[in-house]
């Protein structure tokens, strides 16, 4: 027997799901207060979870994001997986973004658009209009590498807390960097050196409602922060061979790894994760590799 419909449409209903109480879900269908917005939420359409196939929430943050929005958009939207909602959270735009928003009105679940204090601020709001069993999150110039992509992550899974596949580094013009590595025996002490990256991570709903909302007062690394409150009990983790999506080198935190490291070194001391000899030695070693590989690189220059 299959485990998943994939040659099912998307079912759409007339109402939305009907969603366990929780203090972190405000059981919003549509933002009241946004300046904008659009969908097929609008229009009293929704998706919700099927038998043996979870529904996947894909959230968007944008903020004048013209460039790559509509091949990020046409990435999530071209999935064959069947039961996918992509919500996309605009923190104010003043360039063309919302006229193309605009323009996927009929194929995006939900868009709104609403000044906020930044991406932590935008992902919080998509948590609270998320109806799927699973969240992920995209950057508006990431998105997923090809339309099998979601179908072959999601294959198998039975309702484990985190979901973690790789990405792949591309460059502004979409060169690829790299490829994250495959975490085939993950240890959750890999946290202390390094994070898992929010574009190949799906993160059940369930765990918001245990740990909370993203902290809004991170500027680069709220997606760490979050991952690093379930350190001391870690819950079941299913790490996948395949590349989910991409993440582009142009982003917030571009050319500011300095201000990176100095978030992280603060994040991983408020949870304790390591004694704090132990996190000094290894905020340097990741100081010496950051200088080492800078240097390599002006060398070879």
């Amino acid at each position: 027997m299959r485990a998943f419909y994939l040659d099912r449409p998307p079912r759409l209903f007339e109402q939305p799901p009907k969603l366990e109480d929780s203090k972190h879900f405000e059981r919003l269908a549509i933002y009241p207060r946004a300046t904008l917005q659009g969908g097929l939420r609008t229009k009293g359409l929704f998706k919700h979870s099927v038998p043996n196939q979870p529904l996947v929430s894909v959230i968007m943050a944008t903020l004048n994001s013209q460039q790559f929005l509509e091949a990020t958009l046409q990435s999530i939207l071209d999935q064959s997986y069947g039961n996918l909602e992509l919500l996309v959270i605009d923190g104010g735009s003043n360039d063309s973004t919302l006229q193309i928003l605009q323009t996927y009105a009929n194929k995006i679940d939900y868009f709104m658009s609403l000044k906020d204090k930044g991406i932590a601020q935008a992902f919080n709001r998509g948590v609270r209009l998320a109806f799927g069993d699973y969240i992920n999150f995209q950057g508006d110039s990431d998105g997923f590498v090809a339309p099998n992509a979601l179908q072959e992550v999601m294959a198998g899974v039975q309702g484990e807390m985190l979901i973690s596949a790789r990405v792949v580094r591309v460059d502004e013009q979409g060169d690829v960097l790299y490829t994250s590595d495959y975490l085939k025996n993950f240890d959750k002490n890999l946290l202390r050196f390094k994070m898992i990256h929010h574009q190949g991570l799906l993160t059940h709903r369930d765990y918001f409602s245990i740990y909370g909302l993203f902290d809004e007062d991170l500027i680069f690394s709220m997606d760490y922060e979050h991952l690093l409150r379930c350190f001391h009990n870690f819950p079941a983790f299913v790490s996948k061979v395949e590349v989910l999506a991409r993440w582009r080198a142009d982003g917030l935190g571009t050319d500011k790894e300095l201000e990176i490291f100095k978030e992280w070194a603060q994040i991983k001391a408020r949870h304790q994760i390591a004694p704090a000899l132990v996190l000094k030695a290894i905020e340097k070693w990741i100081l010496a590799k950051f200088y080492l590989k800078k240097a390599l690189k002006w060398i070879k220059h």
